[in-house]
């Protein structure tokens, strides 16, 4: 409902515009000058609509890509608002040949339609970012999955005390790895996740004992191995 509203309040502010130019503008510049002022009108009343009525960030984009073009897209609408706003008035004024207010306005509006090229850049960086981050968390993010499902298992098999502690402790020095996306730091995340796939073999079919203290201690030293690789 409240995009339906918005959309009927634009095209309402849209003929309210294009009449006030058509009442107070075309009889006194002539019909070309006074459309080439309600293309450029509308254009500047879009612009500042979409981005005053219109959510600047999408809050389902876990990457908030817009985040990183709010600046730039504000910059270009502002500058190319009030430059052509200010070209409309003197071409008015100093009544400006409809050539030369055309060429001028072709000009600015090359000028808007770079800024939003920017902003395009802009966001696209800050997404890539996002998922060369996200890429970089996979695999502790899946270390740290299978860990807490081990956790649980553990506990609900009521295996040793002991046992318990030592995957608590595995879960805990997890906290302290680093992201990265380096070939050294994927071999180790696959050397831990094939460790802890025996360690659950082990507690599963309840071998308890020196199998899974060898096993427990694989996945600390290839842990703390990994908290040293970047």
């Amino acid at each position: 409902m409240k995009r339906v509203l918005s959309i009927l309040a634009f095209i309402l502010g849209e003929i309210v515009l294009i009449a006030v130019l058509r009442i107070y503008v075309l009889p006194a510049l002539g019909e070309e000058i006074a459309y080439l002022d309600i293309a450029v009108s509308s254009i500047i009343y879009m612009s500042l609509f979409i981005d005053v009525f219109f959510a600047w960030v999408n809050l389902k984009d876990k990457s908030h890509r817009e985040v990183g073009g709010i600046g730039i897209r504000w910059m270009s609408v502002l500058i190319y608002g009030i430059v052509a706003i200010a070209v409309m008035v003197i071409g008015g004024l100093c009544e400006l040949s409809f050539t030369l207010q055309l060429i001028i306005h072709l000009g600015l509006f090359v000028f808007y339609i770079l800024g939003w090229s920017a902003v395009l850049t802009a966001e696209s960086k800050v997404a890539g970012v996002y998922e060369k981050e996200k890429q970089k968390r996979q695999g502790i993010n899946e270390i740290k999955s299978i860990v807490r499902t081990l956790r649980v298992s553990a506990k609900n098999i009521d295996t040793s005390p002991e046992t318990n502690r030592s995957i608590e402790k595995l879960e805990e020095e997890l906290r302290y790895i680093s992201p990265s996306d380096s070939a050294a730091a994927s071999a180790i995340d696959a050397d831990i996740m094939r460790a802890l796939s025996e360690l659950e073999r082990a507690i599963l079919t309840k071998d308890e004992g020196e199998n899974i203290l060898r096993l427990t201690n694989k996945c600390e030293n290839l842990i703390c191995e990994r908290r040293r690789t970047y």
